[in-house]
């Protein structure tokens, strides 16, 4: 097969003995399937409000603060998000608008606040946010946060 190579300047055939050995090692298993694979999981669906209203898009993320443990998803038409395989633990739960990122300011202001009422400013940040769930090993478990109601 090196004779192949003869004709192909030194980078090329760099590249490609590079992509070979790499790709012998994946496909004979030397790399884990899953990191972390041997943490107890469980799994979660969130449904959210504003009032009796869905929250139909944004980002919903959890943080373990003991771990350093994260997950999240964005929100459907209905205002739920279901993940499963989550490592079991406390976190805390913060809503994003889509539009919006966090900023390197944590006291900045949020562009998209005024735009998206049902996701008050107070529940986009984990240091104010009131949100928190318990992930229950081998367990699908249901949580409802009212927007609404919370920010009072």
């Amino acid at each position: 097969m090196l004779a192949i190579l003869d004709g192909l300047p030194r980078h090329f055939k760099e590249t490609i003995i590079l992509l070979a050995a790499m790709g012998c090692i994946v496909t004979t298993g030397c790399f884990p399937a899953k990191p972390h694979s041997n943490k107890p999981r469980g799994g979660i669906t969130l449904f959210v409000t504003y009032g009796t209203i869905p929250v139909t898009s944004g980002e919903v993320n959890l943080y373990n603060v003991n771990t350093g443990e994260a997950a999240g998803g964005q929100l459907n038409a209905q205002g739920e998000l279901s993940l499963s395989d989550v490592v079991a633990g406390t976190y805390t739960v913060t809503l994003l608008p889509p539009d919006d990122s966090p900023s390197a300011d944590p006291e900045a202001s949020s562009s998209s606040e005024q735009s998206r009422p049902d996701i008050p400013e107070r529940f986009r940040r984990s240091r104010t946010s009131p949100l928190s769930i318990e992930v229950k090993e081998k367990t699908q478990s249901e949580f409802r946060f009212d927007l609404k109601e919370g920010d009072r």
